[in-house]
């Protein structure tokens, strides 16, 4: 058996990026202990790909606005800070909001109340997040790739969705 080669790690990088006290409490954390992997495909919704390649790239967008994200203070994330797109939903979005989340089995109850529900804007046409706050916590509910909550081509919606049958979700199920 040949031998694995050794690696140097550059300690002054871990140094600098891992939290080593509470300092960084203020920090958006995400949380996807209330997230549900399920797909929906209705007349009112659609968070389905193309394909396991579209579903891919979508994920690497998804992630790195996450990691860029967890950088920020909470207040500058919610005030829109550094050009993020993050508020409360309200309105006819509010209502297809929680229709999509009962869908899902997910019932806004009182735990919704107090901050209300909120969307993470994931960049120009690629998609939104959407949960709640507690604290500097965002719990995520559910992933909005097509930008459908918001049904309208100003914002950025994506229409062609008759042939975008790709369930991510039931590959993990098998």
């Amino acid at each position: 058996m040949s031998k694995l080669p050794k690696t140097k790690v550059n300690s002054s990088i871990i140094k600098k990026s891992v939290p080593k006290t509470k300092t960084q409490i203020n920090k958006a954390v995400f949380s996807f202990q209330q997230f549900r992997c399920q797909s929906i495909k209705c007349k009112e919704f659609n968070n389905m790909f193309k394909n396991l390649w579209e579903y891919g790239a979508w994920s690497l967008v998804l992630l790195d606005r996450l990691s860029n994200y967890s950088t920020m203070e909470i207040a500058e994330l919610k005030g829109g800070g550094d050009g993020t797109r993050c508020h409360p939903v309200h309105d006819e979005a509010l209502e297809r909001l929680v229709t999509v989340l009962k869908t899902m089995g997910i019932v806004c109850d009182e735990q919704f109340n107090e901050d209300g529900l909120w969307e993470l804007s994931l960049g120009a046409a690629s998609g939104r997040v959407f949960g709640y706050f507690v604290d500097n916590i965002f719990y995520t509910l559910l992933f909005d790739p097509h930008h459908l909550i918001y049904p309208n081509t100003r914002y950025e919606s994506q229409h062609d969705l008759l042939y975008r049958n790709y369930d991510p979700w039931s590959e993990i199920a098998n």
